[in-house]
């Protein structure tokens, strides 16, 4: 990851650097924890779970590539991720609690770097993330 985190330092701001980063955690935990709801009969959890990591691994993408609706799609990633998170929290196995947590970190980093990038298209800046 040092070689992509060194390519990500000369395109994206610090906020969308941890918002990918964020993205990327999530996803693999929440493939980990439908993975292990699934055998457990979680199955709204095991759902949540599968949709957010989609969402998540998207988001991290078209940060990366500077999609023009990168914006937009990590605000469904965050909406998607509260949901997931609260989804989790239902449950008091390990694998759903790490989970929760991955998904409300990355709900966080979605919200902020979307302020952020809107922060600096208010000043003028034509710069989206």
């Amino acid at each position: 990851m040092a070689l992509a985190a060194q390519a990500l330092n000369t395109i994206a701001s610090p906020e969308m650097q941890a918002c990918i980063e964020a993205c990327l955690n999530c996803a693999l935990a929440c493939e980990i924890c439908a993975d292990t709801a699934i055998p457990e009969g979680k199955v709204d959890c095991a759902r949540y779970c599968r949709d957010c990591a989609e969402v998540c691994k998207m988001a991290a993408s078209w940060m990366a590539r500077s999609s023009a609706f990168h914006l937009e799609l990590c605000q469904l990633c965050a909406f998607v991720c509260d949901l997931t998170a609260n989804e989790c929290g239902k449950h008091n196995t390990d694998h759903c609690q790490v989970c929760m947590r991955a998904c409300t970190d990355c709900a966080e980093k979605c919200h902020a770097m979307a302020a952020a990038a809107g922060d600096r298209l208010n000043m003028g800046t034509t710069t989206r993330g």
